[in-house]
């Protein structure tokens, strides 16, 4: 099903109307409507709400159900107006932006952010929240949102903004919001998707991105927000630290570590290849343990086939006294233990690499693949921390998180080390010489007038 203007419609319906409707811009959105929606929304999300229990019974399809009660307090807490307000002002800098404001009392210049207008979402289908998430950053961006949903997606989104829509008593957040899913495999129904598109703000692998580019409107721009790795290192003076193991272990059964921020790696700094043995003889039993407690999910066949190729190429290594294979009895976790230091991508599902990397070769290892670099989750002393920091930085990676915390965020917190909402708008000037001296902003003249 499709979403059209607060109304769920067929596929067929939705192209119909889409194809109708020649202006799509609008005036900013009025935040006050959407915070006051989203409070609505919210209150009843935290009672055992008819709309509660019909959006508990989406997230449990898409979700395991260890977590899908965190996940909808996750969704309650994004939709907080408190935390969007907050949101806003760290990412635009003010709680008006799009309020026309003289810059400085002695110049009679005005700025303030404008939307784009036009929107389009092309999320995951890996983080089952991120398409709400994402599309309420496009309405605190002012723009007009359609949201592109993919064939595994299941009706959350829809179901969530047609009732968001339903709370709003002016009639003019439904003008925001289009949903439908349109299939990657057919080019011409999402060409025609994103033939109305201002800014398109898209997820997804090199390939993928490449080909949204020659789909796109020339004019349009195009946010990218591609694939990532994340690791962990663990300095020598920490490696003994079984409480540290323990928080790694649980980032790697959070999730099935499929967030980008979730650690594919970990570098122990140690040329050593005992002391790598000796780390994995800890960890594993605590892995083990903590694995134990969550039910590991059923595999798709091409997800299976590379953990299986993985372990077989581990296993060749070990012959060769290369590396050496650490493997669950219940095939739930596995350890890829490997003396290069290269960067290698994990096939997720619980399998960590676990890689040696002294600090002097931080930089020559990891420079080269700085573009795919996003979080370090780092347990080291105070002193280690304060050297490592910038080494770190000069390397690539954008977030530098206490192992533990890798996938944690905070409110306003730059993602790839851009604020989404200032990719979604453009700064507009005006400069005064029409006797407009006595405003801070032009919307105190229209308030004066009313």
């Amino acid at each position: 099903m499709s979403l059209w203007k607060g109304q769920i419609l067929s596929a067929e319906k939705f192209w119909q109307e889409f194809s109708q409707q020649t202006e799509w811009t609008l005036p900013p959105l009025n935040h006050e409507i959407l915070f006051s929606c989203l409070e609505k929304m919210r209150m009843q999300l935290q009672d055992k709400s008819s709309l509660q229990k019909k959006i508990l019974g989406e997230i449990s399809q898409i979700v395991p159900a260890s977590e899908v009660q965190s996940s909808l307090q996750a969704l309650i807490d994004f939709i907080s107006p408190i935390h969007l307000r907050t949101k806003m002002r760290r990412e635009l800098g003010t709680d008006f932006p799009f309020e026309l404001r003289r810059i400085s009392p002695r110049e009679n210049h005005f700025e303030c952010w404008f939307p784009l207008g036009t929107l389009v979402h092309m999320t995951p289908s890996n983080s089952p929240m991120l398409n709400i998430f994402a599309l309420i950053e496009g309405l605190l961006s002012g723009n007009v949102n359609l949201l592109k949903l993919s064939r595994k997606d299941t009706a959350l989104a829809e179901i969530f903004f047609a009732e968001l829509v339903g709370l709003d008593d002016s009639h003019q957040l439904k003008n925001y919001i289009y949903i439908h899913k349109v299939s990657s495999k057919s080019v011409e129904d999402l060409k025609r998707f994103l033939s109305v598109a201002d800014v398109v703000s898209a997820w997804g692998n090199e390939e993928s991105l490449a080909s949204i580019k020659n789909l796109i409107p020339a004019s349009a721009r195009l946010v990218e927000w591609g694939h990532k790795i994340s690791v962990a290192y663990i300095t020598k003076s920490q490696m003994k630290n079984s409480e540290v193991a323990r928080q790694l272990a649980k980032e790697i059964c959070l999730n099935e570590q499929q967030s980008c921020s979730s650690p594919q790696v970990v570098y122990l700094e140690t040329e050593d290849p005992q002391a790598l043995q000796a780390w994995a003889s800890l960890f594993a039993p605590i892995l083990d343990e903590i694995s134990d407690q969550q039910a590991f999910p059923d595999l798709a066949p091409a997800e299976q086939a590379e953990i299986t190729v993985q372990c077989e190429q581990m296993r060749l290594a070990e012959a060769l006294d290369e590396g050496k294979l650490i493997q669950s009895p219940r095939y739930d976790w596995r350890l890829l233990i490997e003396n290069n230091s290269g960067l290698r991508a994990s096939p997720l599902f619980r399998t960590l690499w676990i890689k040696p990397l002294t600090r002097s070769k931080i930089l020559p290892v990891l420079s080269p693949l700085k573009k795919y670099l996003q979080t370090i989750g780092l347990a080291a002393t105070k002193l280690e921390t304060i050297d490592l920091l910038p080494l770190f930085y000069r390397v690539g990676f954008l977030r530098i998180n206490p192992i533990g915390k890798m996938t944690d965020s905070y409110t306003g917190e730059p993602h790839d080390g851009l604020y989404a909402l200032s990719q979604f708008c453009k700064k507009v000037s005006f400069t005064d010489d029409f006797g407009l001296s006595d405003y801070v902003s032009l919307e105190m003249i229209e308030r004066s007038q009313q």
